[in-house]
């Protein structure tokens, strides 16, 4: 299957066509939820679905990207953007924190 760009409801399509096909995500994701709870098992596929979808997308246009040095060089500049914002929203640990490992 070729998509512009995959939507959640699309990734989740593959996942379940790919539930009886071994070494396939599907196949993993469902052998790993098979004797969940109905709502816990639903919401973990949607996630699933959700993160196929975001690994598609940004697969697609990193690779688009690396036919363009200058598209090459924006997107390395906004995926280093991104970890600085990451970085940044994780916090040290306190010091109630250390002092609770010791």
């Amino acid at each position: 299957m070729k998509f512009e760009k995959m939507t959640d409801e699309q990734a989740l399509e593959i996942l379940r066509s790919q539930k009886d096909q071994p070494d396939t995500p599907g196949s993993l994701i469902y052998r790993l939820l098979g004797g969940a709870m109905p709502g816990f098992k639903g919401a973990m596929e949607k996630y699933a679905a959700s993160m196929l979808a975001t690994g598609y997308n940004a697969g697609r246009v990193m690779s688009e990207a690396e036919k363009d040095p200058e598209q090459k060089e924006e997107l390395h500049r906004q995926m280093h953007s991104l970890a600085q914002k990451l970085n940044a929203g994780s916090s040290p640990s306190s010091s109630t924190d250390e002092e609770e490992k010791k």
